[in-house]
C-alpha cells in the first residue's frame, strides 16, 4: 500500500544537486498573476549545425501556424493546431523553423526567467517501417521516451493543413507529447536529434503562489482526491484509516489519498513547481527500512 505526500519546499538532494545553480528565493518571482498571465520570458535557442538561431515565442491558440516560416518542402507546411489538450492551455509557442526541431543533428536550449514552468514537445511518431527493429537510428520520440527528467503524457495536441491543400490527402499525424519541468533561470536541453521527425515547443508558465500537482498511476488507479496532510487525515480514499503522529515538516502537505490494495505500478507525480515528494510505505507491505 502507497501513499503520497507533495510539501511545497525545496526539492531533495538529487534535485539541487541536479540544478545547483538554480535561485531559490521566492522573493526573486512574480507574486501575482496579470490578466495575460505570468510575466516570463522565454529564451530559446537551435543548434542546426550551422550555427545557433535564436526563436519568438507567442500565446497559444486553435488555428495558430505551428511552423509559419516552413518551406513548401515540409510535409507539414501551413498546418494549424486543431486541439490543444488542457495542460498546454496558457502556455507559449516557440515558433521554429519548419520543421528544423525534428531536423538531424538539432540540439535545442530553453531558458525561462521570470517564472517556472513545464516544456512539452509534441513530436510525430514515424510509422513503422519495413526494416528490422534496431536497424535505424532512433526518433526523436524515441529518445525522449528514453531520456532522463522527460516524461511522457497522456494528451496531445494534434494539427491539421488548410482546407486548400485537402487533396494531397496527408494522413493525420499521431503525435506523442512529452514534458520537463523548468525551473526559472535554468537552462533545459532536449536530446540531440538523430532521425528528422516533425516537432514543436510549447511552454506554460507555472501559476505563482499557488502548487499544482498531477498524480498519475499506470495501472489507472485514481490518485484525483487529496487532503490537507493533518492530524487525522484520512490515508486512502477507500479506508476510515487515519494519520496520526504527522512530523512538522509534513503538515500542510498535499496528501494523495489513493486505493487501499491496488498498486499504482508506474506512479508519475507533476508538481508545477519546486517541490519535495514524499513517498510513504506501510512496514507490512514487505519492506523494511534499513536501521
Amino acid at each position: 500500500r502507497i501513499l503520497g505526500a507533495v510539501s511545497p519546499t525545496m526539492s531533495d538532494e538529487e534535485y539541487e544537486e541536479e540544478y545547483e545553480d538554480y535561485d531559490d528565493d521566492a522573493s526573486q518571482k512574480a507574486s501575482s498573476k496579470s490578466a495575460t498571465g505570468p510575466l516570463i520570458r522565454v529564451s530559446a535557442s537551435v543548434d542546426l549545425g550551422s550555427g545557433q538561431e535564436s526563436m519568438p515565442s507567442v500565446p497559444l491558440a486553435e488555428g495558430l501556424k505551428i511552423w509559419p516560416t516552413a518551406s513548401v518542402d515540409f510535409r507539414w507546411a501551413g498546418a494549424t493546431l486543431s486541439t490543444i489538450p488542457g495542460p498546454l492551455q496558457g502556455g507559449y509557442l516557440l515558433q521554429l523553423p519548419g520543421g528544423a526541431l525534428g531536423g538531424a543533428g538539432t540540439r535545442l536550449s530553453i531558458t525561462v526567467a521570470g517564472s517556472d514552468a513545464r516544456v512539452y514537445v509534441a513530436v510525430e511518431v514515424p510509422a513503422p517501417g519495413p526494416s528490422p527493429p534496431g536497424s535505424s537510428p532512433p526518433s526523436l520520440a524515441c529518445l525522449l521516451a528514453k531520456a532522463q527528467r522527460w516524461l511522457p503524457e497522456d494528451l496531445a495536441p494534434s494539427w491539421r493543413l488548410p482546407a486548400s491543400d485537402s487533396t494531397q490527402k496527408v494522413a493525420k499525424p499521431e503525435v506523442s507529447m512529452f514534458s520537463t519541468f523548468a525551473p526559472q533561470n535554468v537552462a533545459i536541453s532536449m536530446p540531440e536529434v538523430i532521425s528528422p521527425s516533425a516537432a514543436f515547443v510549447v511552454v506554460v508558465p507555472s501559476v505563482v503562489g499557488s502548487l499544482a500537482v498531477s498524480v498519475t498511476a499506470s495501472s489507472g488507479a485514481s490518485y484525483e482526491q487529496t487532503a490537507v496532510m493533518e492530524e487525522g487525515a484520512l490515508a486512502w480514499l477507500d479506508r476510515d484509516h487515519c494519520y496520526y503522529d504527522v512530523p512538522e515538516a509534513m503538515m500542510g502537505a498535499t496528501l494523495f489519498q489513493g486505493p487501499f490494495k491496488d498498486m499504482p505500478g508506474v506512479l508519475s507525480v507533476r508538481p508545477n513547481s519546486a517541490a519535495r515528494v514524499l513517498l510513504l510505505l506501510e512496514r507490512g507491505s514487505g519492506w523494511n527500512p534499513p536501521e
